[in-house]
């Protein structure tokens, strides 16, 4: 291979999106590659889209703007209000007589004999009585006051919304909280069976009405759609198909998670991934279509007719009421689901196979101030969901190792970093290892691995005296010996290489890192970890920084680097290069792949890649 030849796969290898941004130099100035619909030449592939397909986009970004302003109208201010309040020395106080009531002994053996299947389950039960009766109460006197005075004042509405919220976001969490648990089990599956025959899930499909939640919705999408796909192509929460640092973009998802909310999304999913006969999306199908029928139909016709028989109230009153009190947590709750998912699955890395990184693609927070039951470790909820909220700490310890690989990989990179043959294309000892001198933070002589492959007996105290013996090896082949600015890892700037005669050297470190990055066993495996794990800051916290491109801050305070190696700027470069970080453009997946998505898993059996389509729409979500 020529020189050029050579060079020039090195640019192929090093641009693929598969290679994160510290293997570049210049990484802090470093422009983000935003992966994306790419045609053969490798160039952005531009969509001839038609009309309708225009104004289609131009209608959901216009709805998700409407969401996103409705949302800063009325809800960003209880939200706002009652965050800072409860982080600003609320919660140290309320959290005592949270306790007092989470912790009554008396309280939980009555939860676990009279109401929950597991003893686990009780750590439910004192927030899920007073939020209840709180909501219930708080529903009832907005029917009297409509009922009584004919219409709901704004002053009354806004109460209301401080109510649902809760102080620290607390009300809206924990009714999403417990929904989403019931979830997990259908028909009540959490409860004792007298419970679950009269109630059945009592969160997602009683109460959840008045907090923007179709019934059924948990049981079935939640869990035959976003966990068996995994948040990946396919599920109505797909999100790597847009920029999630980009307000244009967060307004296509708030459409996106809308056309979920209100079912839509969701039945369309099922009967085109039920078209080849399969059982279980037909049957959630029709499961999903009764919850639709119960919030769009029946939840609705009680209402007015209860307003309408109880007199003093007019149409526009009734509209009035059912805009505020039965509409509006629908565009709260949607709002809150999509931000929040901007940082539960706001970054993506792919694999040696372009598989989805699960300790990537879904984010972990610890040490957050307002967890809900574990609602912050969304990694171990999609691939570990059955450790309970209470086993997490544990599991947490055992996933260390798997955050952790990516630093082996990556120093290797730079221990590692060069090759080159000799005469009889044998391996060229001090360049294929690397030496480092006069590092910043040399670990017992770590920094020189070419006498650690090759001069085993030379102890760390020896190393300097030894370095003078190997000079002349080193000028012979132009070893890889350096001085840095930085510590060892990927993508340092090199200072000098110079021989020992004192004369710079230009040896061709291009063609050597490259034929490195095609040959190194490793030259994908390191991209596979650094885990999506942050401490100390809420999941709307993250959503935030993450939209407003804070990366500095986030690297500097919240994400968790478990090599403790990592720079900040190649941290910043790191999570920047995630969060922008697409599989395709909006336009190709709803026009384009969406369409043919089964089309491409009846491929995928056919071909014998995937035993059945069930098992070919789980491959193509979770690769690129």
């Amino acid at each position: 291979m020529t020189c050029e030849a050579v060079k020039s796969t090195a640019i192929i290898t090093i641009t693929h999106s598969n290679i994160p941004p510290f293997l570049h130099r210049d990484m802090c100035e470093q422009k983000p590659r935003i992966g994306g619909v790419k045609d053969a030449a490798g160039a952005p592939k531009k969509l001839n889209l038609t009309v309708g397909q225009r104004l289609t986009v131009a209608f959901r970004w216009t709805v998700g703007a409407f969401l996103f302003v409705n949302f800063m109208v009325l809800w960003a201010g209880p939200v706002f209000i009652q965050g800072q309040v409860w982080k600003m020395g609320a919660n140290k106080y309320l959290r005592m007589v949270f306790s007092l009531l989470d912790d009554n002994k008396y309280l939980r053996k009555f939860a676990e004999k009279y109401v929950y299947s597991k003893e686990v389950y009780t750590d439910f039960f004192a927030i899920s009585v007073t939020l209840a009766m709180s909501a219930i109460s708080s529903v009832c006197f907005l029917f009297y006051w409509q009922i009584t005075y004919g219409t709901l004042p704004m002053w009354l509405i806004i109460l209301y919304y401080f109510e649902w919220v809760g102080l620290g976001g607390r009300g809206m969490g924990c009714a999403y909280t417990f929904a989403h648990k019931e979830g997990h089990h259908r028909n009540g599956g959490i409860y004792k069976p007298w419970f679950a025959n009269i109630f059945g899930n009592f969160w997602e499909n009683w109460m959840g009405c008045w907090y923007g939640n179709v019934p059924n919705s948990f049981s079935t999408s939640h869990m035959f759609l976003h966990h068996h796909l995994n948040g990946g192509k396919g599920d109505t929460f797909y999100q790597f198909d847009l920029d999630r640092t980009s307000l244009n973009d967060l307004f296509l998802f708030l459409f996106r998670i809308f056309d979920h909310m209100i079912g839509t999304g969701s039945l369309r999913a099922f009967k085109i991934l039920g078209q080849d006969g399969s059982r279980i999306f037909a049957e959630n199908h029709d499961i999903l279509w009764r919850g639709m029928f119960w919030y769009w139909v029946t939840v609705p016709t009680f209402i007015i007719s209860v307003l309408v028989f109880a007199g003093n109230c007019g149409v526009g009153q009734i509209a009035w009421f059912m805009w505020f009190v039965y509409l509006q947590p629908l565009f709260g709750m949607t709002f809150f689901l999509a931000f929040m998912n901007f940082a539960l699955h706001g970054f993506v890395e792919f694999g040696p196979e372009n598989e989805h990184i699960a300790c990537v693609n879904s984010t972990l927070i610890v040490e957050g101030e307002d967890d809900s039951f574990g609602e912050d470790d969304h990694m171990a909820h999609h691939y570990y969901g059955n450790v309970t909220h209470r086993d997490l700490p544990k599991h947490h310890e055992t996933q260390k190792e798997e955050w952790v690989t990516f630093f082996l990989a990556f120093m290797n990179f730079a221990l590692h970093g060069f090759v080159e043959f000799g005469p009889e294309n044998e391996h060229i000892a001090c360049v294929n290892s690397t030496l480092i001198v006069e590092g910043e933070d040399d670990s017992f002589g770590e920094d020189d691995h070419m006498a650690h492959h090759y001069y085993g007996n030379v102890t760390h105290r020896d190393l300097p005296k030894h370095h003078e013996t190997q000079k002349e090896e080193w000028a012979r082949h132009v070893g890889s010996a350096a001085d840095f600015d930085q510590p060892i890892g990927g993508g340092e700037v090199l200072k000098s290489f110079a021989a020992p005669c004192g004369q710079p050297q230009t040896p061709n470190l291009n063609a050597r890192s490259c034929v490195c990055v095609r040959g190194h066993a490793q030259k994908e495996e390191w991209a596979r970890h650094v885990g999506s794990v942050f401490r100390c800051l809420a999941i709307p916290e993250l959503a935030a920084l993450i939209l407003l491109q804070k990366w500095e801050l986030l690297a500097e305070k919240h994400f968790i680097d478990h090599s403790g190696k990592l720079s900040k700027c190649e941290i910043v470069a790191l999570l920047k290069e995630r969060a922008v970080r697409k599989e395709m453009s909006y336009e190709e997946y709803e026009f384009e792949y969406l369409p043919k998505f089964r089309d491409h898993a009846m491929a995928l059996v056919s071909s014998g890649k995937c035993a059945n389509v069930m098992a070919a729409y789980k491959y193509l979500a979770h690769h690129k």
